[in-house]
């Protein structure tokens, strides 16, 4: 619609005639693109974008759809023609649009508020994890992997739920699920088999053709679920590709002051996929002829191509998919897997400089504070679990650019959406919601109390701001005036639920500062959306994440010795490395620092005075193990309570 009808002087000019036209960005206003896709799901019976609603001058809605075509054609009208016929209706018959406005706003009123029903109790966490789980067991595509038919979209948010159910049940479908899931995509079209990145979704049911767009969030979140899985099953593949994933990030999305981009364009040159594509006879010109053949039977690239652009009759592209395992490719050729990999390293990285000579697709470099810190977590827990300080390193350069250009430190508020040295919007609660997590998650990997009292603060400040006194839960946005609804994010979708973040943030502060209140809001955020997680509890996997982390409890790992003692590293490789998902993980580096805990949480008193040896302390439910300076037996304590678990 941007090319075919915005950009059309005669329909700009048409539209300014008789409207005050606004365009939003939905990644800087969720909320609003919250509140008016509910209009447009009422008034049409679908929702999707580009999204249009007209709206009265006190922004009530009275007409709303998806696509409109620049033109009137197949009995339906075109978009002028929609323009002019309600701006007629609006100068002809205002009173009846102002009347049926009012009536669908308070019907988007009444449904938000039935929405929110509340819960006296706690449901049972088993029940509705299995329920959950028995859901996503239909949906599950036993052939290519993922949930439901084309297109399929990546949903971390379910890839760590059904960790989260192997943890608790011990059920093998459900890691398989997972493990199959990840490998169909990072092997398919879905990912940047060159680069590296997954591209937003798959248009087809086997992740061969993507829509070539990578968002920050997708593959901040795919890293995440790809370390955990490594963590289960210590297969090399599923590291290799989220430290791949991660390259990709920090080399072309990331800000020259370590903060993190939000998107890459599917389009580059006018077309879809044209920086990503390869024609047979390119890949034959740039490779010797050994190379080309493997590479060319190794990615099933094919004369005809297995990509038709949808505007175009030409064939011969190719989507580069792994489609043959290296076995079968080594066997093939009569090499070994390591001169297979070798080879097949040559050819890409030949490949990949090939392709820094094309035009690169547009990149949206603004910085989103809530992506950034989902970024953030991503790069802590790969930090500590692969071993790798460098990304944790990262993790601290994208902190302290949040803290200097998106935190207003007299206010102690934050800002949503920085650009070219400009901020602005007022942080919604995901972004307060997601940045206290990675911040919690960078004190684990670092041990430095300083952003464990940042978080802190925030969490004063998100829970003043955002918080319902009077029914629990957190709403998206600070009340304002030129919002028709105050909505409250309670569903997971591509991101999870910010209330669901914010419950397990006040469980994790709460334990780790002592403050019973927070953790009290997270139980009241819980029972507000009791009504949902029983109905719906697919919909609401992360806070079932955050209720078993309460019900069932957690594993806390205290570790106590100088940070650069060699031992110390080990005990922390060991404690993050263990397939245990709800845990946390307790540095005592320096005595400062353990000062400054101790006055929060004086249950550590005892564990962090004088540093000396480095030792590990595995408690659960207020009982601990004997500690233990061997990072061997601590592996096998956390071992332990993983089959304890189960």
């Amino acid at each position: 619609m941007e090319r075919e009808s915005f950009e059309n002087p005669d329909v700009a000019t048409l539209l300014n005639q008789h409207f005050i036209n606004i365009k939003v960005d939905r990644e800087e206003r969720p909320d609003l693109d919250a509140i008016y896709m509910d209009a447009v799901q009422m008034l049409t019976g679908s929702g999707g974008w580009p999204m249009s609603v007209w709206l009265t001058p006190e922004l009530k809605p009275f007409y709303a759809g998806t696509y409109f075509s620049p033109s009137d054609g197949y009995g339906r009208p075109g978009f002028p023609s929609i323009v002019t016929q309600l701006a007629e209706i609006w100068n002809k018959k205002r009173e009846t649009v102002l009347e049926s406005a009012q009536q669908v706003t308070a019907a988007m009123q009444e449904i938000n508020k039935a929405n929110q029903g509340t819960s006296n109790g706690f449901p049972s966490v088993e029940s509705l994890f299995e329920e959950a789980f028995r859901t996503l067991e239909k949906l599950y595509d036993s052939v290519y992997g993922g949930f439901g038919s084309a297109p399929k979209f990546p949903m971390p948010v379910y890839h760590e739920f059904l960790l989260h159910y192997y943890y608790r049940s011990g059920e093998e479908k459900a890691l398989t699920m997972v493990k199959s899931t990840l490998a169909k995509m990072a092997k398919g079209g879905l990912y940047d088999q060159l680069g590296g990145g997954f591209a937003r979704y798959s248009t087809d049911a086997q992740w061969l053709v993507p829509h070539f767009e990578k968002m920050l969030y997708d593959n901040a979140q795919l890293i995440a679920v790809l370390v955990d899985v490594y963590r289960f099953t210590k297969d090399r593949f599923y590291a290799e590709r989220a430290q791949h994933a991660i390259s990709y990030i920090l080399r072309d999305m990331t800000h020259s002051e370590g903060a993190f981009f939000s998107a890459e364009d599917a389009d580059s040159e006018g077309k879809e996929g044209t920086f990503y594509l390869w024609t047979l006879q390119e890949i034959k010109e740039a490779l010797s002829s050994q190379e080309a053949n493997i590479f060319l039977f190794h990615y099933n690239v094919s004369l005809n191509g297995n990509f038709m652009d949808p505007h175009s009759e030409e064939l011969g592209k190719n989507v580069l998919v792994e489609a043959h395992t290296e076995a079968e490719t080594a066997q093939k050729f009569g090499l070994s897997i390591e001169e297979l990999k070798k080879a097949l390293a040559s050819a890409k990285k030949i490949l990949f400089e090939r392709r820094t000579r094309r035009v690169r697709p547009f990149l949206d470099d603004k910085v989103l504070t809530s992506w950034n810190g989902l970024m953030i977590s991503a790069l802590c827990k790969a930090g500590l679990v692969l071993g790798e300080p460098s990304y944790i390193e990262v993790a601290l350069k994208a902190v302290h650019f949040i803290h200097n250009h998106l935190y207003d430190k007299e206010d102690q508020a934050l800002f949503r959406r920085w650009r070219d040295k400009d901020r602005g919007i007022l942080a919604h609660q995901e972004d307060y919601a997601f940045l206290i997590q990675s911040l919690l998650d960078l004190y684990e990997a670092t041990g430095e109390t300083e952003w464990l009292l940042w978080a802190s603060d925030l969490h004063n400040t998100h829970n003043r701001l955002f918080y319902d006194q009077n029914e629990g839960g957190y709403f998206m946005t600070v009340a304002a005036e030129d919002l028709l609804i105050r909505r409250k994010d309670e569903r997971d979708n591509v991101i999870p639920s910010g209330n669901a973040i914010a419950v397990l943030n006040g469980f994790r502060l709460g334990d780790l500062v002592q403050n019973l209140d927070w953790i009290e809001k997270g139980k009241a955020t819980v029972r507000a959306h009791g009504k949902g997680l029983q109905l719906y509890p697919l919909m609401y996997t992360k806070m079932l994440i955050a209720l078993d982390f309460y019900e069932r409890g957690h594993v806390q790992v205290v570790i106590a010795g100088k940070k650069d003692h060699p031992r110390t590293k080990q005990l922390m490789f060991e404690a993050a490395g263990a397939p245990i998902l709800q845990k946390i993980l307790i540095p005592l580096f320096s005595e400062k620092d353990n000062e400054i805990l101790v006055r929060k949480n004086q249950g550590l008193k005892a564990l962090a005075g004088p540093l000396g040896q480095p030792i590990a302390y595995v408690c659960m439910n207020f009982k601990c193990q004997a500690p233990t300076q061997d990072p061997e037996k601590l592996r096998n304590q956390l071992t332990q309570i993983h089959g304890q678990a189960t």
